[in-house]
This record gives structure tokens, sequence and C-alpha cells, in this order.
């Protein structure tokens, strides 16, 4: 079955209304242009019928169920046991209520689940921060926004992997086929890139295939591309960015920087490569080879170095600001990034002590209620009924 706009379901609600059958329906809406079947009638009349949509094609909220062996202690007790472990699964909370004294089955606590407005999906990726780097990372951003950075004299560098076939690009299809098959092999050609950009345009790209050690990181990268790129784009002063790895941290790496005039910028927080405005770079460069999906070693390192020298690909190629400079571009949008997280950080801890209202409230003035809150309140809250309700009192899910 199709997707049936809202338009074509009050078209069948008021047909329905009128007393036509379903054939009659499918018929009326095929004259008027729509290309529906029988079964997508039938379906939305059942919808109609149980008060999902109306005459207006608007889905409308349906009545409450009452769940008669859910009671209020077990609606309870799936709050607390999923509050206290998101990770649980649905037959670890039925074990749980069976202890507990509950007489469900599997299928019923998966309905109560839904009801009370929880899901079950994977958790997205995100980097870890341990606790003791949290407050780092606020006393960090809260020493930019006291000086008023402008991040003019930061060079931002960074390495990463890129490898092919990483099935990063979205391809289109026919609607009703079945999706592209994109051809993976066994072993994929990886190579590992340093790079680093700043308002005055990025250094060279320097590409290897062996593990970055001290040796390499001091002799290949600080001599031989980052010296020559602050000398010549930088001879007023600048401050290096590098996140605290060991190798960049070395006794060799620090006696060559203070010995070439290379200004450390020495207080990046650990944990904190969101930070870091070339990681939307190379976000970019790993979109671009997907979508170029080089075969051989030669094109994969030509496609990286198109990349990095003029891809036209990149937003804002060509800006003024930066004389049309594709990377440099990129640079703007990760300073935004990079206000956004420190507004938003300070916030939650400002937040946190009591001083001001939500972010939310700020902005729109009135309280924000996720949806799972209000389905949770609708269904445990705004009710007379008690905890300590006895048994063969009921609670609506």
């Amino acid at each position: 079955m199709g997707r049936v706009d809202d338009k074509i379901k009050q078209e069948i609600a008021v047909l329905r209304k009128s007393g036509n059958t379903i054939q009659a329906i499918t018929g009326i809406l095929r004259t008027r242009g729509h290309n529906i079947s029988c079964h997508s009638v039938r379906y939305w009349l059942r919808a109609y019928d149980r008060g999902f949509i109306s005459e207006l094609g608007v889905h409308v909220q349906p009545k409450q169920r009452t769940f008669r062996k859910v009671s209020e202690r077990d609606a309870e007790l799936i709050k607390e046991l999923i509050k206290s472990d998101f990770s649980m699964s649905s037959k670890q909370i039925l074990k749980a209520l069976v202890a507990d004294g509950a007489n469900m089955s599997l299928s019923l606590t998966k309905i109560a689940i839904d009801a009370a407005g929880f899901t079950h999906s994977r958790p997205r990726y995100g980097q870890m921060v341990r606790r003791a780097n949290r407050p780092k990372r606020v006393d960090f951003c809260q020493h930019l926004i006291d000086e008023n950075d402008d991040f003019a004299d930061i060079i931002f560098s960074d390495e990463s992997s890129i490898q092919t076939f990483q099935n990063k690009t979205n391809y289109y299809r026919e609607k009703d086929s079945a999706p592209m098959v994109h051809g993976k092999p066994k072993h994929q050609l990886k190579v590992h890139v340093w790079g680093a950009i700043s308002r005055r345009g990025p250094s060279k790209l320097t590409i290897f295939e062996d593990i970055m050690g001290k040796d390499f990181f001091t002799n290949s990268i600080l001599r031989d591309n980052l010296l020559s790129y602050v000398r010549v784009k930088f001879p007023d002063g600048h401050r290096f960015q590098q996140d605290n790895d060991p190798k960049h941290k070395s006794k060799m790496a620090k006696e060559f920087m203070n010995d070439n005039g290379i200004n450390w910028w020495n207080i990046w927080p650990s944990e904190s490569p969101d930070l870091n405005p070339i990681e939307m770079v190379w976000n970019q460069m790993k979109l671009h080879v997907a979508r170029v999906d080089p075969k051989t070693k030669e094109e994969h390192l030509n496609t990286l170095q198109t990349f990095w020298r003029d891809d036209d690909d990149i937003p804002n190629k060509g800006s003024n600001v930066f004389n049309g400079n594709a990377l440099a571009a990129m640079v703007i949008a990760g300073f935004m990034t990079l206000v956004v997280v420190f507004y938003i950080m300070i916030s939650l801890l400002i937040k946190q002590k009591g001083y001001i209202k939500s972010i939310s409230e700020q902005f729109l003035g009135y309280p924000v209620k996720s949806p799972n809150e209000i389905r949770w309140k609708a269904s445990f809250e705004e009710t007379d009924m008690s905890i300590d309700s006895p048994p063969e009192q009921q609670h609506p899910l």
C-alpha cells in the first residue's frame, strides 16, 4: 500500500459518511485522479471507524485503552525499571513484573511499554567524555567566551582514516523498488591523512599508510608540512591546535616546536574532537570519496588530493571572505558550530545551578515537553488513582 495523503483520507471519510461502499469510494477517487486500491480504502475506512481520522482529514487521538491486567502498580514499575536501566529488554521487564506478582504476557508487556511512551532503538554515536573531563571542557569554552576569541590566528589540525566503499552516499531509486546493492570488497583500501585549516586557508595534505609514530609526526608532519605553512601564512603569529595524543606531546615533538617557533596552543581539553571544525572537513572528504567511488589506489589518492585542493562540492566555494578557497569556506561553518556548542554547554551549566530557565524556554517563551513526556503524563499522571491504589483499581494506559 502506497502513501495516502491527508486530502485523500478526508475524501474517504466524507464519502463514507455519505453511505458509499468500498467499491463506490474507490471508483469515485479514481475518477478524481487518485490511483488508490480497494485495499487502501478498506484500511483507512477501518481507521475512520476506530476514530483515527475524521471528516476534516486530521488524525485524532483515539480513546485511552484500558488493560484489565495492568494495574497502577505495574505501570509505575515499568516506568521505574526503564528509567533505572534503559537497556532492559521487554523479557527482563516481564520477568520483574511477574516476580512482583503481575499476571501479564510478553505481548501485553510490549503494548504497555509502548503506551507508556517508550520505544526501543539503537543509540546514536556520540563522543565518550569521562566525568573528570566534563568540567574541563566547560572551563575551556568559558575561557574562549570571556576572551571574545575570534579564532583568527588558530590553526586547527587533526588526522583521519579514509577508506573506500563506505556506503556514505544516498542513491535515488524508483518507489516500491529494492534498494541498490553497492558491492563491497573483502579488503578495503584505507589510508590515513593529516591536514590543518585556518581562516587563512588549508595546509598541504599529508597522506600515509603506516601507523603514525612520534618520528613520523615530527619529521613528516611538523617539519615537512606544518613548518612551511606557518611561515608562509602566519608571519605575524599563530596558535597551533592539536589534540592530546601521546605522539603530539612527545619530547621529540615538543623540542621541534620550541626550536622552530611553532606556538602550540596547549589548552585543548581531552576527549573533545567535537569542538574541532576540521572534523566537518573530514566528513565532507569521506562523502566525496563515496560519490567518486575510486577503484584503485592511484584513483583513491588523486580523489583525496583533488578534494583538498579544489573540490566543487564544498558549500560556499568562491566566497569573497575566503578568496574562493573551498576548504577555508568550511571553517566559518565550524566556528558557528563551535559558538553554538559553547553557548549550550555554558547555559546547561548555569541551568544546573538554578540561575536561568531552560534554553527552550528562553527562545520560545514557554516550557517545551517531549512527546514521551506528554504521553506519559496523559497515561499515568492525569488520573485520580495513586500508586497505592488497591489491585482491583485499573489504570488506563
